[in-house]
């Protein structure tokens, strides 16, 4: 088993996801290991995780799985390995919780629950990021592309198809600009 993505430091602990979709819990000080649970359902290609407001994100787009910071599972959804769609991203806006998986989409969920809200299938995200603009809808940047989604529907407001790049870091808006750093020139 090997620790794969991202790492996420929250009240002192240091949380990660290993290949295998354990969720892994250490002392942030000490190294100890203070959890280590197994998923309900087996993935190998689990990816790493996000600290997000309470919640602790983890999985892929095959399988997914929320928990709150005291390790309550609240829910773990998936069909197990797909091989593919490690999560790039993840972003919470109240009780909604938006993820954009690597060659596969952005899916919307209730956070509590894991009920999907809507699910934008249109094409192959290779890298996806997502973060908030000043209007509180999506920017998703990925591949040679950048889009504005509705948050509420999935649906594209707007698109640039002519960034000359392989893979982004998450946006951030200020002004009415996107400020993205890019894999090419």
């Amino acid at each position: 088993r090997s620790i794969r993505g991202r790492l996420t430091i929250s009240q002192g602990n240091l949380y990660a996801a290993d290949s295998f979709g354990y969720w892994i819990k250490l002392d942030s000080k000490t190294g100890k290991l203070l959890e280590n649970k197994a998923p309900k359902v087996f993935d190998i290609n689990y990816a790493g995780v996000y600290t997000i407001g309470n919640y602790i994100v983890s999985g892929s787009d095959a399988s997914q799985s929320v928990s709150t910071l005291d390790g309550k599972i609240l829910w773990q959804l998936g069909k197990g390995h797909s091989g593919f769609g490690t999560p790039s991203c993840a972003i919470l806006d109240g009780k909604t919780l938006y993820t954009a998986t690597n060659w596969r989409n952005v899916i919307a969920r209730d956070v509590n629950t894991g009920k999907v809200l809507w699910k934008d299938t249109n094409r192959q995200l290779i890298h996806p990021t997502i973060n908030f603009n000043e209007d509180g809808n999506i920017i998703l940047a990925t591949g040679k592309f950048i889009q504005l989604l509705d948050k509420k529907t999935g649906k594209t407001i707007a698109s640039n198809t002519k960034v000359p790049c392989g893979s982004f870091s998450q946006p951030i808006c200020k002004d009415g600009k996107i400020f993205i750093g890019t894999q090419w020139d």
